[in-house]
This record gives structure tokens, sequence and C-alpha cells, in this order.
């Protein structure tokens, strides 16, 4: 090959393609997973995107009456009947104002969550992404783009709690 040729524009893409394949491969590094910033209680939450189906504000909600004070009604989602829970009153917060958010949950059966206040999508730093486990709010926290420190909410124990409300009471006879 000439040398004229490999000052072309093909062949320096050409030598750049080979170069790449002589270097060594580079340390993978955990892959970042998208997440929702919000606020439940006034407390800064994140939730990973893996659990989410669905993001809504201002859906009408029916009412139902019901000893449980979590319990905020029922919705249409996506054209799914969805029961919706207060996020706030499930996480042992106070409950700060009407929710105007909801989250429909990925799971096994149509659960929804209402919350304050949507605040954006970010990347959950590499490794941060927790495994499910007994508690639905992880001990260790991540900081948002913004600068704001917020609990990362797992999922799949708030549908355990949501199943546990959605049981009828024991009758004691």
């Amino acid at each position: 090959m000439s040398r004229d040729a490999e000052r072309s524009p093909a062949g320096e893409l050409r030598s750049a393609f080979d170069e790449a394949f002589s270097r060594p491969a580079e340390p993978s590094r955990p892959a970042a997973a998208a997440a929702l910033a919000l606020r439940a209680g006034g407390r800064p939450l994140a939730v990973p995107m893996r659990a989410v189906a669905g993001l809504f504000r201002d859906v009408a909600v029916i009412r139902l009456p019901t000893p449980r004070s979590e319990l905020l009604g029922i919705a249409s989602l996506r054209g799914v009947a969805a029961p919706v829970y207060d996020l706030a009153r499930l996480l042992g917060f106070e409950a700060s104002r009407a929710p105007v958010w909801h989250l429909l949950l990925r799971g096994d059966e149509p659960a929804a969550v209402a919350f304050d206040s949507f605040e954006g999508q970010f990347e959950l730093p590499g490794g941060s992404a927790t495994s499910p486990g007994d508690s639905a709010l992880t001990p260790r926290g991540t900081v948002d783009p913004w600068g704001v420190l917020r609990e990362v909410l797992e999922v799949e124990p708030v549908l355990d709690q949501i199943r546990r409300l959605a049981r009828p009471p024991v009758e004691e006879s």
C-alpha cells in the first residue's frame, strides 16, 4: 500500500480500526441504571426505572370506603384498573399533602402509588442499583445530578406490603 493511500480518509479509518484491536481491553464499569427522582411525604426518593410501568399526573382516583388510610382508591391507568396507594403512608412517612403524581408499578398484579412531586430522571451511578431486600428503602442513598441525597426505593417490598394490605382481615371466631 502506498504512503498516500494510508493518508487518505479510508486509510486513516482502516488504521484506526486495526489499532483499536491492538490495545488491551478497558476494564468494564458497572452499567448505570435510569431512575426517577420524586418526593413522597416531603422525602427525596429515587425509584429505579426497571420497576416502573408508567408515570401519570392528575389521575382521577375513585375513592373507596376502606379502613386503610394507605389506600386512596382505584384508577384507570393505561386501560388497567389499579388500586392506588399513598406512597408516603406505605413507607411510614407523614403525608404532607394530597399527592398528584402516580406510578404504575411493574408486578404480577396492577398497583399504583401516589406521591407529592416528580423532580426528574437521572442515572443511578454504576453499582447503586440494589437488589431487592426486605426493606423498601435502601440504607444508603444516591446523590442525583441536582445535589440531592435520595434514598433508593426498592419496589418489591412495597408490592409485598400492598399484597398484605389487600388481603381480607381474618375474622376471629
